[in-house]
């Protein structure tokens, strides 16, 4: 019988994807509804996000 380990570090940095694409969500609906922040917050925050949270889930 093989016993399913689960590894706690892949387990918690898909949590933290998760997290990352909810806020990712949350970010463009934000600056799309016109609220007031800066253009270049929202690049820098937009561009660092979606260069890694989507490979997380490829563990």
């Amino acid at each position: 019988m093989i016993i399913n380990e689960r590894i706690t570090w892949i387990d918690y940095a898909k949590g933290f994807g998760i997290i990352l694409v909810v806020y990712g969500h949350v970010l463009r609906g934000v600056f799309e509804a016109g609220l007031d922040i800066p253009i270049k917050l929202f690049t820098y925050e937009d561009s660092f996000i979606y260069s890694f949270h989507m490979p997380l889930f490829f563990f």
